[in-house]
């Protein structure tokens, strides 16, 4: 089976896939932003149909509805308070961008006809197209989509009230007066801040404006080359007045989905809270004749993937991804109605990380000083790094061949190139490693050996205790998280036993509450991908500078006394410094390369996988927009699919064809 699948397994991991994205090789924006000077249309094609090609197999019939899962549901169903995939399964198709991705990720029109700057990032306009309109969940119109939409919308997530600060770092780190504004909300009280608008005002201190109905005009803090690839992600979706007129500015953000409006190409029918939503197409969606959709995509919500497994047996799912438990009870057994349809998810490739907390706590609130001294030590760091072959981790993410979930580096595949070669690929060069080895290809005996010892009789000097405790949590009802956190421990302390042991917690229902927030995780494993076209969204994170910069690395740096906060500091130079350049994007790359080969060779963090999902599926995975940023991915027009399961001999073919269009488009 593993012959089987190794062409598609190869294409699968160089077009690594999720919320971020890659440009085909003609592209002009795939090194992230557009060339000064240059505007960007359709060319008279048809939007949303640039580049589609015929990637379905002979004599199969279409799915008219289709049956998906999350194992969540969403807060809020407010847009730009959204930051997860349960939320973009949803947005990415309830609403339209400025700009969407083709299937090879570039960037092309949707919301904007055109667009482009003319001083090299410091401006953008987009133009957009007349006709559009919002409607109510039965499709009623509400009002037309005009570029005020886009001030509304601004305001709302730089309105500390609003918005809760959720997404707003995007904004106030690209446009003029974002930060001052956002930090003037918060001199307000809730209810000023809730109550009517003072819009002139807004735009007096914003770099937004509306020359007329349909341009919108940005104006960033600098060159901001990158801007353009914002627009994909849901932080910079419109937001009509009359809606927050209607509902209120509250109740749009307890709002459900069916009292919302939408301007995309469906509309929420039905929508049970905790169990399912039914999506169904806009019928006044202004490109509805130019492209497919299904007749109805419905998410139910299960707990985990094994659950899903057992309705998909019984006939609920059209696509699932699986969990290690089910993949081998299929790949081991030759007689199983499935065997032959197990397959590589084409998208979704997320850069995976074990993140350190260097401030950890005990349970009784004092510090942890054993872990903090020991985490703070860079050769133990370094054992953690050269010293496990984490072949069997890597078997949660994939059980078919887990080598095909190694991963080497903190940003993932697809977001842009440098040199010509995707940055991903360039980074590893820099390491030494390679992402596509036929062995773990980080793992060093010897290496790690020599740094265990060192760790060990440097960290005995100062009074540390062996094996010294990680602590690891897990929430308590998910036997999946528990079964992974187990592997991980087997695999560390077979190679490390001597030097850490991990310890296993649970939490019940807030990891951040009970965890996070009293400091008692000595780790955090999670995967990124870029919100928008540029290392900075990934990188930016996890500088000591960034406000909530311990949520995002999953730990505590600034409550740390130790030598890791100078290392913390040099990283967060470099990566301002890689930042500042803006006339030459090659160099830009490479002088954030440098910067991730610091933070990744002091070990900073630790990169552990990228996401590679073995999945039974209905849906033909290579007819999605593709990108390494955004979220257009989870977009459904122009899907095709079938009624049987595509086998590994069907996906072996659509991979082919793809990857042939991909290089001759």
């Amino acid at each position: 089976m593993k012959k089987t699948l190794a062409i598609l397994l190869a294409v699968a991991m160089l077009m690594g896939i999720l919320a971020s994205c890659s440009g085909g090789e003609d592209s002009t924006q795939e090194s992230g932003g557009t060339p000064s000077g240059e505007t960007n249309s359709a060319s008279g094609k048809n939007d949303e149909q640039m580049s589609q090609v015929e990637l379905s197999t002979d004599g199969t019939e279409e799915l008219k509805d289709v049956v998906l899962f999350k194992t969540g549901d969403l807060e809020s169903w407010d847009i730009f308070s959204c930051n997860s995939t349960n939320g973009f399964y949803s947005f990415a198709n309830l609403y339209d961008p400025l700009l969407t991705h083709d299937i090879y990720g570039n960037l092309e029109p949707c919301l904007a006809e055109s667009w482009g700057t003319e001083d090299n990032g410091k401006t953008w306009t987009f133009n957009l197209r007349k006709g559009a309109t919002w409607v109510d969940k039965d499709g009623n119109y509400k009002a037309d989509v005009t570029s005020a939409d886009w001030v509304t919308a601004l305001e709302w997530v730089l309105n500390f009230y609003a918005s809760d600060g959720k997404n707003a770092s995007f904004i106030i780190n690209t446009v003029e007066g974002a930060k001052e504004y956002y930090e003037y909300t918060q001199t307000l009280t809730e209810e000023e801040a809730m109550g009517d608008i003072d819009y002139d005002l807004f735009m007096d201190m914003v770099g937004i404006e509306t020359p007329d109905e349909y341009t919108v005009v940005y104006r960033c803090v600098d060159e901001i080359v990158y801007f353009d690839t914002l627009t994909t992600y849901c932080a910079l979706y419109g937001l009509p007045r009359g809606e927050l007129e209607e509902l209120g500015r509250e109740g749009y953000k307890a709002a459900d989905p069916l009292k919302l409006w939408y301007n995309g190409p469906y509309v929420t029918s039905d929508y049970v809270r905790d169990n399912e939503s039914v999506m169904v197409p806009n019928p006044a969606w202004w490109n509805g004749e130019n492209t497919s959709r299904f007749d109805s995509i419905t998410y139910k919500i299960v707990d985990s993937n094994d659950t899903a497994y057992l309705l998909f047996q019984a006939g609920e799912f059209d696509k699932i991804e699986l969990a290690e438990s089910s993949i081998r009870s299929i790949a081991d057994n030759p007689n199983s109605k499935y065997y032959d349809n197990l397959v590589i998810q084409h998208t979704a490739t997320f850069a995976g990380k074990m993140t350190f907390n260097y401030a950890k706590n005990n349970e009784d609130g004092t510090p942890d000083v054993n872990w903090n001294t020991a985490i703070a030590n860079e050769n133990f760091r370094k054992a953690l790094y050269y010293g496990v072959d984490w072949t069997d981790y890597l078997s949660r993410q994939n059980a078919l061949d887990p080598l095909e979930s190694q991963g080497y580096t903190l940003v993932g595949p697809g977001l842009c190139n440098v040199d010509g070669v995707d940055y991903m690929e360039y980074v590893e060069g820099l390491l030494g490693l390679d992402s596509d080895s036929e062995e773990y290809d980080r793992y060093d005996e010897a290496k790690g050996q020599e740094y265990k010892e060192k760790a060990m009789e440097e960290l005995s000097a100062q009074g540390v205790t062996f094996p010294v405790e990680l602590v690891h949590y897990v929430q308590a009802s998910n036997q999946t998280q528990l079964d992974t956190a187990n592997v991980l421990k087997a695999n560390i302390e077979e190679y490390l036993g001597d030097m850490i042991t991990v310890v296993i917690k649970s939490y019940i229902t807030s990891f951040a509450n009970e965890v996070r927030n009293p400091s008692l995780n000595s780790i955090q494993l999670y995967s990124w991908a870029a919100d928008y076209g540029d290392p900075i969204a990934v990188l930016g994170l996890m500088c000591n500078d960034v406000a909530g910069m311990n949520f995002s690395v999953g730990a505590h740096i600034y409550d740390a006394t130790t030598e890791i906060v100078g290392v913390f500091d040099e990283y967060t130079k470099l990566c301002r410094a890689a930042d500042a350049i803006h006339d030459d994007l090659n160099a830009r790359y490479k002088a954030f390369a440098e910067a991730e080969v610091y933070a990744i060779e002091n070990v900073m963090f630790l990169p552990l996988y990228m996401t590679s999902f073995v999945e039974l599926t209905r849906i033909n995975d290579f007819t999605h927009p593709q990108a390494g940023y955004g979220i257009q991915e989870y977009r459904m027009v122009n899907v095709e699919s079938s009624t049987e399961l595509y086998t590994q001999e069907d996906w072996e073919k659509l991979s082919e064809v793809y990857e042939a269009n991909r290089k001759s488009y």
